[in-house]
């Protein structure tokens, strides 16, 4: 006897009689299709039946079933509905060809999604640098894997934002974690700095980019005194023999003309603490009325 209510599917649901699928297929109970339509052993000809289900969610099902074939995963890409393509996107057993035409999608969001979902190649790679869409570099750009090369080709991005999302991937190398420390932008510079495992380099890179210690410091006080100060000096120097240490040296002019400096020494590690303690430090010699 065929099932006909969702307590009784599962003993028959991954029978691959294609009668079988047929007349669940036709299962007026809507849980009976959406069930079936995840069925890995789904037979061709039922899923041609369930990609015209009038369901959304049964559509829905069938695009996140990774064995269906390329025919129904063409009809799916082309879904007049959003979610299915999302879904879709997220399949990994998509073919090349239907990749692509999602790649190509009208929305950005499916565009990102199989970006995020597809193995890299360097096809891929060369098609989203070239996009127009900011987001869909960003996509790459936070990816785990891509090449070193790659990675300095992002992180010369026009875009901040791309640049930004590269500054906080997990697999960020050398070279492209040094020339992020040098960029003019300061919320790339403050990603790069939140970096547990921020290089010695790139921390040195990072010190000596003045624009950015000068964003630093007039953001802390800008929000705290009236009138901005004017970051006079900006020094930053090495210590020898230890590779790690580091001195850090402002000045700051105050709107009332009085002027306050401080030097601090520490190491790489807790990197963005220690700046922001030599900003708030020159704080509170100006409140204290301490003048150097």
């Amino acid at each position: 006897m065929l099932p006909t209510t969702i307590e009784n599917y599962r003993s028959a649901g991954t029978n691959k009689e294609r009668t079988v699928q047929m007349m669940l297929a036709a299962a007026p109970d809507l849980r009976i299709r959406i069930r079936l339509a995840a069925n890995e052993f789904l037979h061709e000809d039922i899923q041609l039946v369930l990609v015209d289900d009038e369901s959304e969610q049964v559509r829905h099902s069938l695009a996140k079933n990774c064995h269906i074939c390329r025919e129904v995963q063409v009809i799916l890409s082309h879904e007049g509905s959003l979610t299915i393509r999302l879904a879709l996107a997220t399949n990994k057993g998509l073919v090349d060809d239907v990749k692509q035409i999602l790649r190509e999608d009208s929305d950005l969001a499916v565009q990102q999604q199989i970006i995020c979902q597809s193995q890299l190649d360097d096809e891929l790679v060369k098609d989203v640098l070239r996009s127009n869409d900011y987001e869909i570099r960003e996509s790459l750009a936070i990816r785990k894997g891509i090449s070193s090369s790659t990675q300095l080709k992002l992180a010369q991005d026009k875009a901040w934002e791309v640049r930004k999302a590269l500054a906080s991937n997990e697999e960020l190398q050398e070279e492209a974690m040094v020339k992020l420390a040098h960029d003019h932008d300061p919320d790339v510079c403050s990603a790069l700095l939140d970096r547990s495992d921020l290089s010695h380099q790139a921390l040195k890179a990072l010190l000596q980019n003045t624009s950015f210690i000068r964003h630093k410091t007039n953001s802390y006080y800008s929000v705290r005194m009236d009138g901005a100060p004017k970051l006079d000096n900006y020094l930053v120097s090495f210590g020898e023999g230890d590779s790690e240490s580091v001195n850090l040296k402002l000045s700051v002019s105050f709107p009332n003309g009085s002027q306050q400096s401080v030097t601090l020494a520490f190491h790489a590690n807790n990197h963005e603490y220690q700046i922001d303690n030599a900003i708030q430090l020159i704080g509170w010699l100006s409140r204290s009325g301490s003048k150097r």
